[in-house]
């Protein structure tokens, strides 16, 4: 939380829309080492899978190994509000764009599998504008593959009350901290 609400984390995005994304994210900034210590996927203390979507060939892609900091960068890169990571032959997006929820490499580990879902499902209203309408055809076709996923966790982490929310707004991290944290000592306790 430390990093995250720091200015030195907000000054690496820049807003520059004529650059293939809405912001641009200074790669060589320090804080992003403080945030992601390891160079490689499989230097990490525990187990860590990176899910991406390469644009090249459409396909899901889960790495175990590789460039961590480009990893990290490709997983969170949500087209067109941040840019595409060029890594290896692949160009990288957010996993998200096929798989919201992607559990299936989870299944090798003899682990109960905990899901973190940050885009529950909610009613759409009968009094509903178009652009509400758009919205909700968007984010049922986006986030349809995790509600699947998500009965196949054997503990579910999620609020209804994310939705009042903003996807991008930093000004409320640390109300969003506390009700993640809330969230996840009732399930804990």
């Amino acid at each position: 939380m430390e990093i995250f609400t720091s200015q030195e984390f907000k000054k690496i995005f820049k807003f520059r829309p004529w650059r293939g994304a809405l912001f641009d994210i200074d790669k060589n900034a320090t804080i992003l080492t403080k945030l992601i210590p390891h160079g490689d996927l499989s230097n990490t203390k525990i187990p860590m899978l990176v899910s991406v979507v390469d644009l090249y060939s459409g396909k899901e892609m889960i790495f175990h190994e590789g460039n961590l900091h480009a990893l990290c960068l490709g997983s969170s890169a949500l087209v067109p509000i941040f840019p595409k990571v060029q890594y290896q032959d692949m160009l990288l997006v957010d996993g998200g764009v096929i798989n919201h929820m992607p559990i299936t490499p989870l299944r090798d580990f003899d682990l109960p599998i905990v899901g973190v879902n940050l885009h529950p499902r909610g009613d759409l209203s009968s009094d509903y504008s178009w652009w509400q309408m758009v919205k909700r055809v968007h984010f049922l076709n986006t986030f349809s593959s995790g509600l699947s996923n998500e009965q196949e966790c054997d503990i579910v982490i999620s609020s209804s009350e994310i939705r009042q929310f903003s996807i991008f707004s930093m000004k409320h991290l640390e109300s969003l901290f506390e009700m993640g944290y809330k969230e996840t000592l009732k399930k804990f306790s």
